[in-house]
């Protein structure tokens, strides 16, 4: 929900209202959000916090219009969002508090992935009350059992692939990107999950939302030849912003972050799949759940051997 002023047409100066979703406390750490907005507003990637209460927060408006799967592939847009993203990525929270006067922001440098991951397999239910929920749930998907054997064999493959550990959104489906067509401009909103995490999870867990989510279809995913195009972009702008030459990207550095983004996509397939069947047991929204989190889970074991026997480039 948003308030502006009669005087103000274009709505700069909205505020908006956001209600904690019913048992959202589960997944998320709401001072860590508090705590990442304050960040993220003193380098100018977040609107700022005007006031929190019980059950929400009251912010910063960014008038633009939401991507969706099809807006999110335009190549203007794309070499935005990879700029933002290495904007991001490249943030000290130490230095950040130390030049804007805050303190008080502790926050982990430790990649949080897998702590969502363990904490997230243990609130999958055993089974779910409703008769044929609970069917569908035990025919369709794997048992916990498997789930953490599945787990501890993923974990092992993607901390042994190298990829940097750095202040992330976590969270960049298309509806979480905001574009000002006017301005040329581009956001980031609703950091609920930002965190460190693994670079490779940032730009896996992104690709992966161009499936969409109310219409999932997982041949929207993007290929190879797309992929390596926008990971040389997302390099080159990391060369520039890290003070160096943006043409010294090689092809071996393109194809090792591709390596390392689709290994990470089978993590974000794991998570959301979790999401799913968690939010069947415990959601009051008219939506198939675990319907949801069964494909996610599908499209993990579709892709899993593929994505983990890729090679890094010699």
């Amino acid at each position: 929900m948003g308030c502006w002023h009669k005087d103000d047409p274009a709505q700069e100066e909205m505020v908006l209202i956001r209600i904690y979703g019913e048992n959202s406390e589960l997944f998320l750490d709401r001072d860590a959000e508090i705590r990442t907005i304050q960040l993220l507003h003193a380098v100018g990637c977040a609107r700022p916090l005007f006031a929190r209460f019980t059950n929400g927060i009251a912010y910063g408006f960014f008038p633009g219009t939401c991507l969706d799967e099809t807006t999110v592939r335009d190549p203007v847009i794309g070499r935005l969002v990879a700029q933002l993203m290495v904007k991001i990525h490249s943030i000290d929270p130490d230095e950040i508090m130390k030049h804007n006067n805050l303190s008080g922001l502790d926050i982990s440098r430790k990649p949080v992935i897998f702590k969502w991951l363990w904490k997230w397999l243990d609130l999958v239910p055993d089974e779910f009350s409703d008769t044929e929920l609970n069917k569908r749930y035990k025919s369709e998907v794997i048992s916990k059992l498997q789930m953490r054997r599945e787990l501890e064999m993923l974990q092992r493959e993607l901390e042994s692939v190298g990829s940097p550990v750095v202040f992330c959104h976590n969270d960049l489906l298309p509806a979480n990107i905001v574009y000002d067509e006017k301005k040329g401009v581009l956001a980031f909103i609703d950091f609920e999950y930002a965190a460190f995490n693994y670079e490779g999870f940032a730009i896996g867990s992104h690709f992966a939302e161009y499936v969409g989510v109310e219409n999932t279809d997982f041949n929207l995913y993007p290929d190879r030849e797309y992929q390596l195009q926008w990971l040389r972009t997302y390099l080159e702008f990391k060369a520039v912003q890290q003070g160096s030459d943006s043409s010294k990207v090689t092809d071996r550095d393109v194809d090792m972050l591709y390596v390392q983004v689709n290994k990470f996509v089978l993590s974000t397939h794991f998570l959301v799949g979790l999401w799913g069947v968690i939010q069947a047991g415990i959601s009051s929204i008219d939506f198939d759940f675990l319907g949801y989190g069964i494909s996610r889970f599908n499209e993990y074991f579709a892709k899993r051997d593929a994505f983990l026997s890729l090679k890094m480039p010699t």
